[in-house]
């Protein structure tokens, strides 16, 4: 398993699987911040964002914040039954007694989450804080729901939506990667061309290297 609460988990998971699918032009990406990774001789940028809705990254931060690690009498009950109420749970760890994980109910693929996180990135690219910023890539981490949405139709659909978005805003994602743990779609915004590539043969070696890559870091 892989500690995805690792700061930079997704920037890493980004960089070292666009370097293994497209050696040739990505393997001078390095961390950065606004864009997330940047080629600084290509002159070339990637953010990177994972799907999510706010309200669960606010429950997920309120779970790390407050409920993580720590025992039943120490956590806010009235914050607990928030958490509840969204349908969200905490699992006890049974040695410690404390939080260990958390649950949730299962919800089905819901496309608006992805359009919604592409909108924010677009807001961001153009608020004119960006290295590069006509000539930055958007990369869709869609690990969560990999098996009901690695379908071509969604990476169409995903397309149209940020090319409706490109004709409103200064500044554009050239393309956007889109990937499903198993399979990564590469679309091209300007020729509105679609990649499928399959990372059957791979996704284990990217998960690898990435474990090998957090693993130095946090020691």
């Amino acid at each position: 398993s892989i500690n995805m609460n690792n700061g930079n988990f997704y920037e890493i998971f980004a960089k070292i699987s666009l370097q293994n699918v497209f050696p040739d032009e990505f393997s001078n990406l390095t961390l950065s911040d606004r864009p997330d990774l940047i080629d600084d001789t290509r002159k070339l940028g990637i953010e990177v964002t994972y799907a999510t809705n706010e309200k669960e990254e606010k429950l997920n931060a309120y779970y790390q914040d407050s409920l993580f690690g720590r025992s039943i009498e120490h956590i806010s009950s009235k914050g607990l039954s928030v958490f509840r109420k969204n349908k969200y749970d905490i699992v006890f760890d049974g040695e410690t007694h404390t939080v260990s994980a958390y649950k949730k109910e299962y919800e089905p693929f819901d496309i608006n989450i992805v359009y919604e996180a592409i909108k924010r990135k677009f807001l961001k690219l153009n608020s004119g804080l960006y290295k590069y910023p006509d000539n930055i890539s958007l990369y869709l981490e869609m690990s969560k729901y990999s098996y009901e949405i690695a379908d071509i139709s969604v990476a169409e659909k995903i397309l149209s939506y940020a090319n409706e978005l490109r004709s409103k805003n200064t500044f554009a994602f050239k393309e956007i990667f889109y990937d499903c743990i198993f399979v990564m779609y590469r679309c091209n915004l300007l020729n509105e061309t679609i990649e499928k590539i399959d990372l059957e043969n791979i996704c284990d070696k990217i998960l690898n290297d990435c474990e090998a890559v957090i693993s130095k870091e946090s020691n």
